[in-house]
């Protein structure tokens, strides 16, 4: 009979425990900017416990809560549509479902498409007044970190990598980080091939041109098909006479103090004995910030 009430005792102290925290947690989240109308949302570790073992249901149920919320946002009319405080609760009902369910897909994939597309990552609602908060690469960056929490979990998917280079390409301007983002995409089982081409490319826009042709050159290993691996040659072979003549006009640098004002220097100073042809059918240059270009820009004509 003792043993029985102990274990009572045991259970309803944990019980009142469990809505204690849950208590605690509700209250510190009211405290956070909550849109006028919408619910608070709990961390998603405190609603792991108190889910229990249907945490899987808990996160079905925080992705079609943000699924219509985004619904109902749709016929709102002037700028902004969603204000910005409704978009960071937006972000923390994602990241609490994908807290429950890191393998869930759907919540990264329809964040980043809420958090990047939108008037304030776009930069068309701006206000100063502000400050931080409105930042343009805000919900940018913010919607990365998501991503890179599925990039982490669901290690063969490749999309998830592609979506982040994307974003740091087209509205961040990072070329180095999408590059690395395509490269490790490239990768995966089941990538697209011209993942490797437009990670190589842009790799090459931020002169690590050495990497990108060691990148090539295993993807080249790698390829079954002879059409990409032919692809995959002939920018190859471009990028290795990009690296040349990066390195000649590293060599002329160190000769004579300056950089060369042509490509044409670098032969007539003994460096090279001729420009190499472009696979391409363009023309090799030296653009006004010294960096090897060609006027084919590196795509077949």
């Amino acid at each position: 009979m003792k043993r029985y009430f102990a274990f009572f005792s045991i259970f309803i102290c944990l019980g009142l425990g469990h809505f204690f925290i849950l208590d605690k947690a509700t209250s510190g989240q009211r405290q956070l900017s909550t849109p006028e109308g919408l619910s608070a949302v709990l961390p998603g570790s405190i609603m792991k416990i108190s889910s229990l073992e249907f945490d899987g249901l808990m996160s079905d149920f925080l992705f079609l809560k943000a699924m219509v919320f985004i619904g109902e946002t749709l016929d709102r009319k002037g700028l902004p549509r969603v204000k910005f405080q409704e978009y960071l609760w937006l972000l923390r009902l994602l990241k609490a479902s994908t807290d429950l369910d890191p393998y869930f897909y759907d919540p990264y994939y329809v964040g980043n498409a809420q958090l990047v597309w939108n008037e304030y990552s776009q930069g068309e609602y701006h206000p100063a007044s502000q400050g931080f908060y409105y930042s343009q690469d805000f919900l940018l960056r913010e919607s990365n970190a998501l991503l890179d929490k599925g990039i982490r979990h669901r290690e063969w998917d490749w999309y998830l990598l592609f979506l982040k280079g994307f974003n740091h390409f087209y509205f961040l301007g990072e070329n180095a980080e999408a590059a690395e983002c395509l490269m490790e995409a490239s990768l995966k089982t089941k990538s697209s091939p011209l993942l490797a081409t437009l990670a190589a490319r842009l790799a090459y826009q931020e002169n690590h041109t050495e990497n990108a042709i060691v990148f090539l050159q295993q993807m080249i290993e790698g390829a079954e098909d002879e059409f990409v691996k032919e692809a995959f040659s002939l920018r190859l072979d471009a990028l290795k006479k990009v690296l040349f003549l990066e390195r000649a006009v590293q060599e002329f640098v160190s000769r004579r103090g300056r950089q060369p004002d042509a490509l044409q220097d670098l032969v007539e100073n003994n460096i090279i004995s001729e420009i190499p042809s472009d696979p391409y059918g363009g023309v090799f240059f030296l653009d006004s910030n010294g960096q090897i270009k060609a006027t084919s820009n590196f795509i077949n004509r």
